[in-house]
């Protein structure tokens, strides 16, 4: 998780127009001024009557959150959100900033005729979109492991425990079932598979399983697991609009990890694995599986760079959408910087 932040970190900084504190801008969200695609049903203007002027709309300026979606994904890289004016501003990823910067008005330092939309609609865009950046990393990440060459031809996967994606049932976990992860390994992030009617809290993973001691070599100990965050995805996507395929990439990288895990251990679990459909492998996860990132712990050949580097992206993504709701926020350095003056 450490590189995770120092990811974070090391992002360029930016001044918040609420607070005037400057953040990382990994901690903060833009928004910029855009002119609206014009639409069918738009008047044409013909002549310079002053009345027809007015409902002209070519000159509407809408605050419209941006660059939170990857480029390979956004609508506005391939010309479809409208033309951007350039003009933009930057506030702390926290829901309620949309509320203060609807409220203050700040935004049309920018441009005396811009105009917001209503601050529930833009809140909403903003996790949707936080959302989907998490759907997007998920559906990368599991593409470029597919994508490399085994170890004898130079890539940087030479066994199952190689792989930076592990598929664990929350019984195991509770048995000490993360005691089985090989030394010089570390856990980045939990991602909670549990369904949105479970009890199950987001979290830490010190509060679902027993850590070990600190001379039990392999395992995971107490103030380890105290770091290690828990992501509990049906929970953070409660209100995100979601393509209808989404849930297909949790399924494609938990069929992924497993796919590794059972080459790695022979067939005692091919018979759940090779259960799942052919529409989305939902077979291969149960109500309480959790998918482990996972990196080499110190990172010295090319290849363990590479499978430390290649989940830092989700891992980035996920805090991201945890900061928007609140839950990272507490204890992290900035938190004091998030209040807005009223």
């Amino acid at each position: 998780m450490i590189r995770c932040v120092l990811r974070i970190f090391s992002s360029p900084l930016r001044r918040c127009l609420l607070t005037n504190k400057v953040l990382p801008r990994d901690m903060m969200v833009r928004f910029e001024l855009t002119r609206p695609p014009p639409l069918s049903s738009d008047p044409v203007v013909i002549g310079s009557s002053s009345v027809r002027a007015k409902q002209q709309p070519a000159h509407k300026l809408l605050l419209k959150p941006s660059r939170i979606l990857h480029t390979r994904f956004d609508p506005a890289v391939a010309g479809q959100g409208g033309q951007t004016t350039g003009k933009g501003l930057w506030v702390t990823c926290w829901a309620e900033a949309v509320e203060a910067l609807a409220k203050k008005g700040s935004y049309k330092r920018l441009h005396p005729s811009a105009t917001m939309p209503a601050p529930a609609l833009v809140s909403a865009q903003i996790e949707s979109q936080l959302a989907r950046r998490v759907v997007q990393e998920i559906d990368l990440l599991a593409e470029r492991i597919k994508s490399w060459p085994v170890a004898s031809r130079g890539g940087p996967i030479s066994s199952w425990e190689d792989v930076p994606v592990r598929l664990v049932s929350r019984e195991n976990m509770h048995a000490g079932g993360l005691g089985r992860l090989e030394p010089g390994v570390r856990i980045i992030a939990a991602l909670d598979l549990a369904p949105s009617e479970s009890s199950s809290p987001s979290g830490f993973l010190c509060d679902f399983v027993q850590p070990a001691l600190p001379d039990e070599a392999g395992k995971v100990t107490s103030d380890e697991a105290s770091a290690i965050p828990v992501y509990r995805l049906s929970r953070f996507f409660r209100t995100a609009l979601l393509p209808p395929e989404s849930l297909r990439s949790f399924h494609m990288l938990a069929l992924l990890g497993r796919r590794f895990q059972r080459e790695g251990e022979g067939a005692t679990e091919a018979t759940a694995a090779g259960s799942a459909d052919a529409t989305g492998g939902i077979a291969t996860t149960g109500q309480g599986d959790m998918i482990l990132l996972v990196a080499p712990q110190n990172p010295r050949t090319e290849a363990e760079k590479t499978r430390a580097e290649v989940v830092i992206p989700l891992a980035v993504a996920l805090r991201r959408l945890g900061l928007w709701t609140g839950e990272e926020w507490t204890g992290a350095p900035g938190a004091e910087q998030r209040n807005f003056p009223q």
